[in-house]
C-alpha cells in the first residue's frame, strides 16, 4: 500500500500511515522505498528528515 501511494506521489497518506505503524515499527524495505520515493519526487527536506529519524531509530 505505501509502495502505491508513493509511486502516486500521494506522500501525505504516506506520512499518515507510517505514523500509524509506529507502534508495530517499521522496517528498512519500507523506508527505503518511501525515502527513494521521496528523492525521486525532490522532496528532498522531507527525505532528509526521514532518514534522520531512521537513522536516530538505529534501522539503518
Amino acid at each position: 500500500m505505501i509502495s502505491g501511494f508513493c509511486k502516486e506521489s500521494l506522500f501525505d497518506e504516506v506520512l499518515t500511515m507510517l505514523s500509524m505503524m509506529e507502534d508495530f515499527g517499521s522496517d528498512v524495505v519500507t523506508n527505503e522505498i518511501i525515502i527513494y520515493a521521496l528523492f525521486k519526487e525532490n522532496e528532498n527536506h522531507m527525505a532528509e528528515k526521514l532518514l534522520r529519524i531512521v537513522i536516530a531509530r538505529g534501522l539503518l
